[in-house]
């Protein structure tokens, strides 16, 4: 009884353990450990990939490979309730990155030595749980916009300049972009075809058990404006103002 967005991908260009999750995440309650997605090795489940935030509010980024080897990255970024942040969450072979950036700041944590893994041409990815349907779990209560998954470790040059470049369907190593714009936000979106489309035509995500009405488990109203520092992280002298796209998606546990 909880909704998430969820399919097979095919990834043609995928160097072996390099990969990025690009995306936009708003929570929507506090206080409990979430997993915003979940991408894994087709071929071995257990090599996976999985954003999340702790119970304690901080943004992590969890890997584990087949030999059941893991480890958790923590972002050092307490989450709050309603702000959105922009997280890249990167694997470059046994190295893990998190940048991200908040309303009044922006940062980087590193770590090195992680259990690493091949990541083959099909993976299986979810946005809302950690695995899928019917073995989901660690729903999130949050808000998504402008989701990417890139076939390469980005640097924090193409981070920054990709950040707010969701127009941009044609870069290197663009693997999928979703960015959540259809349908008729906070209303009724039941005659929906049942998809998420990729921008890219290839990596289309099925919808699971979303209400699709209402303002929650739905297509729905962009929050307008959104601050982000000019310079990027470590510095946050200056602030920007920046516009998101018009419609987000929710995710939601459904008691």
């Amino acid at each position: 009884s909880n909704d998430i967005l969820y399919d097979t991908l095919s990834l043609s260009n995928v160097s072996s353990g390099n990969v990025t999750l690009d995306f936009w995440v708003k929570l929507d309650k506090v206080g409990v450990q979430q997993n915003f997605m979940y991408l894994d090795d087709d071929a071995s489940t257990s090599a996976r990939l999985v954003p999340y935030v702790q119970s304690n509010n901080y943004f992590s980024l969890f890997v584990a490979n087949t030999g059941g080897s893991a480890n958790v990255l923590e972002s050092g970024l307490k989450m709050e309730k309603d702000v959105w942040y922009h997280f890249a969450c990167i694997m470059d072979g046994s190295d893990l990155t998190i940048y991200w950036c908040a309303p009044d700041s922006s940062g980087k944590n590193t770590s090195t030595n992680n259990p690493s893994f091949s990541i083959t041409s099909t993976q299986y990815f979810t946005i809302g749980a950690d695995g899928r349907p019917g073995a989901a779990g660690l729903w999130a209560d949050a808000s998504y916009d402008n989701v990417r998954i890139w076939t390469k470790a980005l640097t924090a040059d193409e981070v920054y300049t990709y950040r707010f470049d969701i127009a941009n369907t044609t870069a290197a190593n663009l693997g999928a972009v979703y960015t959540f714009d259809y349908g008729v936000a906070s209303s009724s979106n039941s005659t929906s075809s049942g998809i998420v489309y990729d921008r890219l035509g290839k990596n289309h995500l099925k919808i699971y058990n979303l209400a699709l009405s209402g303002s929650s488990s739905n297509f729905v109203e962009q929050d307008s404006l959104v601050p982000c520092p000019i310079h990027w992280y470590g510095s946050a002298d200056r602030i920007a103002t920046r516009l998101l796209t018009d419609v987000e998606m929710t995710s939601e546990q459904i008691a």
